[in-house]
């Protein structure tokens, strides 16, 4: 009788320690390291359940940390935000550019750079988890290379006189810019690997735009001007067929008549329109 009961107290005791266990699901695009009380385990988990065991009396025990095992992409926007941020490019005439830069990054194939990634990165805690934590493509690129990048792009911008050189060589800026970002994230050894990077929608600011036209027209109406001038010297009664065309503009939109004259002593009056 006493050996019975001991056996439902130790099948008991084994069902309770069993319903403790905490199985968690490491999802796709994603790898796993186990945080133990003493350290981090030297083991990538893939995809899958995993078994992180019990607390122990003192509420210690294993956790997962996941890391996200995919490639994404970054968008670097360099234009102005409202009245107090500005974060537009310049190139040596001062000329403000907007320009979007994007960057593609992923997490090698490797378990090394998950480890590295776990013990340099900071996890993110996950709503409603207390023993699962992630890290994110982008928390290690924004640690790592985010800053750095942004400022290459603006050194790189302004190596150019002007900004009709960039906007007719965007293509050889895109390739300094590849080039530079390879150097950062090779200096900065951060547990990720560049892949792409690419400009897109370089604009000259609309304020500078609209300035210009402005000027071309202004132009294009001085050299009129310049032409008429031309024109008369080389025959004074071209100002009388611009008035007679003149005039008869007038006549015509108010549908009637306009009597004008030369003053030449010769000339009898005109009349134009209906």
């Amino acid at each position: 009788m006493r050996i019975t009961n001991l056996f439902l107290i130790m099948a008991l005791s084994v069902m309770l320690l069993s319903c403790t266990d905490k199985y968690y699901d490491i999802p796709s695009n994603y790898k796993g390291v186990i945080l133990t009380p003493n350290g981090f385990s030297n083991k990538v988990y893939q995809p899958g359940m995993i078994n992180l065991g019990q607390l122990d009396n003192e509420s210690r025990g294993n956790k997962l940390i996941l890391v996200e095992n995919t490639a994404i992409t970054m968008k670097e926007s360099f234009a102005k935000v409202g009245e107090n941020e500005d974060h537009r490019v310049r190139p040596q005439d001062g000329t403000p550019l907007t320009t979007d830069l994007y960057v593609q990054i992923s997490m090698p194939d490797d378990d090394q750079s998950i480890l590295n990634a776990v013990k340099s990165v900071t996890p993110d805690a996950i709503n409603g988890e207390d023993r699962v934590s992630v890290i994110s493509l982008s928390k290690i690129y924004t640690q790592y290379v985010q800053m750095t990048i942004r400022g290459k792009f603006r050194e790189i911008i302004s190596n150019y006189d002007k900004s009709e050189t960039i906007l007719k060589n965007v293509s050889k800026v895109n390739a300094e810019t590849g080039l530079a970002a390879a150097e950062v994230f090779k200096k900065s050894k951060a547990p990720c690997q560049l892949m792409l990077v690419q400009i897109s929608n370089v604009q000259e600011d609309r304020l500078i735009v609209d300035s210009k036209n402005k000027v071309k027209e202004a132009q294009n109406e001085a050299d009129a001007i310049n032409k008429i001038s031309e024109a008369l010297k080389n025959n004074p009664k071209y100002l009388e067929l611009k008035k007679y065309e003149t005039y008869k503009y007038i006549a015509d939109r108010n549908k009637g008549t306009i009597s004008f004259n030369i003053f030449d002593g010769q000339t009898p009056p005109i009349v134009v329109g209906k």
